[in-house]
């Protein structure tokens, strides 16, 4: 579940993949050229047909959303590949991985598109655009056109356990300074989250427009804060370890957890934090490389359609973009994942990737040492 919210940035593991390039490369491309042209022209004269691969996070590509789409298309051979960061996917893109669709997190967008590896979408060719929230539609947006059809998202908050702090978070600022959580809170350790919330904590309203300075700052009040700080975690089964062992009271975190943790006969309460929600938002995308434009249009489509939206929220609580899904959704998914009033949307703060991220990198470095 987590791939898509942390998608965490890993430097070092760039210059690996490069030693790889060229055999995966040529793995998801062994086709040819000649074979995606069939493609596209098989595909304009009715529904889409030939080869149509798919480079996407894991939790994408699960029977549940594959197996509607290839009955949709029975004339489609379908060839998927995962990655499991948004690092990983632009390195293998640039190094000329052939793919048709690429899942893209919005905090990935100018980066993806600086580089050239996205095509501008059509939007007249997506069947449910018009009913796409806004909020969702701006997200794929970059230089006035559109580049990812942002399919899903979900908010970041405070989460706490409510027999151990019954009193409750409220927000950021209450993780790093109420005395009664001292040693007793997790914080995500991925930078472009923590580094914000030290951020908003501090009163900063544009958590992504930090100076070299100001990052140093959010790193000097972690710093000045340590001992409230129990664990920065890594992941989903990270935080149910620490959670389920009563290890923390309190964290930055998701929501989601609820039916988990009730299997353990645990509560656990997720609140939107004072200062500001941070918003993680993802969708798909067109390679510039594609080689089966009709098919990865009909993907798409289906990524924002109303069942493959209901079942992501049913299972994995993550908000849906397409407003028609809310139809669908029983008033308690609704209610659980705030879609009740999705207006807040508009004022929430999109998880990004800092142009000086270098900088963030470090600060987190000092954080997690000292």
């Amino acid at each position: 579940m987590n791939g898509k919210r942390r998608s965490a940035w890993r430097l070092s593991a760039v210059l690996a993949l490069v030693l790889v390039m060229a055999l995966i490369g040529a793995a998801c491309s062994s086709s040819g050229d000649d074979e995606g042209d069939g493609d596209q022209a098989s595909a304009a004269s009715g529904e889409p047909s030939g080869t149509l691969r798919v480079f996407a996070f894991e939790d994408s590509l699960i029977p549940e959303v594959l197996d509607p789409f290839e009955a949709e298309y029975p004339d489609l051979d379908v060839q998927t590949a995962a990655f499991g960061s948004g690092d990983e996917a632009l390195t293998k893109l640039e190094a000329g991985f052939q793919t048709d669709v690429v899942e893209v997190c919005i905090r990935e967008v100018p980066r993806y598109t600086a580089s050239g590896v996205l095509m501008p979408l059509d939007t007249a060719e997506l069947t449910d655009w018009d009913s796409v929230y806004p909020a969702f539609k701006s997200g794929g947006e970059a230089d006035g056109q559109t580049w990812v059809a942002v399919a899903q998202g979900g908010p970041a908050g405070v989460v706490s356990n409510p027999d151990l702090f019954p009193a409750g978070v409220t927000s950021y600022k209450q993780l790093f300074e109420d005395p009664a959580l001292q040693g007793e809170v997790a914080m995500d350790g991925t930078p472009y989250y923590a580094i914000a919330i030290g951020a908003l904590a501090m009163g900063f309203e544009d958590p992504y427009n930090l100076t070299d300075e100001q990052v140093q700052e959010v790193a000097d009040y972690f710093i000045a804060h340590k001992d409230q700080f129990r664990a920065f975690f890594e992941g989903d089964s990270d935080f149910l370890s620490l959670y389920r062992n009563e290890e923390i009271m309190a964290a930055a975190s998701f929501p989601g957890y609820e039916d988990t943790l009730a299997k353990d006969g645990m509560d656990i309460d997720f609140e939107f934090a004072e200062e500001g929600t941070l918003t993680w938002m993802c969708g798909m995308g067109i390679s510039a490389n594609a080689q089966n434009v009709p098919a990865a249009y009909a993907w798409l489509n289906h990524f924002l359609s109303t069942d493959i939206q209901k079942y992501f929220a049913e299972k994995w609580n993550y908000l849906a973009s397409n407003e028609k899904t809310l139809a669908v959704l029983d008033q308690e998914t609704i209610d659980k994942l705030k879609m009740d009033d999705p207006t807040w949307l508009a004022d929430a703060i999109p998880t990004q990737i800092a142009g000086n991220y270098d900088v963030w990198l470090d600060a987190m470095r000092q954080i997690k040492s000292a």
